[in-house]
């Protein structure tokens, strides 16, 4: 588990799967991931994945400490070019620009290399999601290249220990 100063982050189960069924299936969070999913497809392809994570791959919920309101949820895995790990996110759209993205972040990114060891990061996205763009790169990720993948340009970015 990693906790930050108003969120807790646990791995997923069973009980998660009704929120994030909520993420997948709202047009705002997927706009820039491939857009929404049928619940099926969510069932048998996705959440059986985040039950059952490969090596090196991780998915946690994200839930307000006051209230444990599901928030939003985190996943690390093998880049689909490289052996290094991604870092990906998707959060509550009524809670955007309220920080907890940017906080939820830098707890993970701390996790990854003090608690797992990375000496690298990496996170994708479409170069025209500026919200993205903006957060990644107020972490401290720096974009190493640019790149047209599922049918839009994205950006690659990548954080050093």
């Amino acid at each position: 588990m990693i906790d930050t100063e108003r969120t807790k982050l646990s791995t997923v189960s069973e009980k998660d799967r009704g929120d994030l069924w909520l993420l997948y299936k709202n047009k705002d969070v997927r706009q820039f991931l491939g857009g929404t999913v049928t619940q099926a497809k969510f069932n048998e392809v996705y959440f059986s994945d985040f039950l059952k994570p490969k090596k090196l791959e991780l998915y946690w919920t994200v839930r307000r400490k006051t209230d444990q309101a599901f928030i939003g949820f985190v996943c690390l895995g093998k880049h689909h070019e490289s052996k290094s790990l991604e870092i990906s996110y998707q959060f509550i759209p009524s809670l955007w620009g309220q920080g907890y993205a940017e906080e939820v972040l830098t707890e993970v990114i701390v996790h990854c290399f003090e608690s797992l060891n990375l000496n690298q990061l990496l996170a994708e996205t479409q170069t025209k999601n500026l919200r993205s763009v903006s957060l990644l790169e107020k972490l401290g990720f720096k974009k190493i290249k640019e790149l047209q993948r599922f049918g839009a340009d994205q950006s690659l970015y990548s954080k050093s220990k």
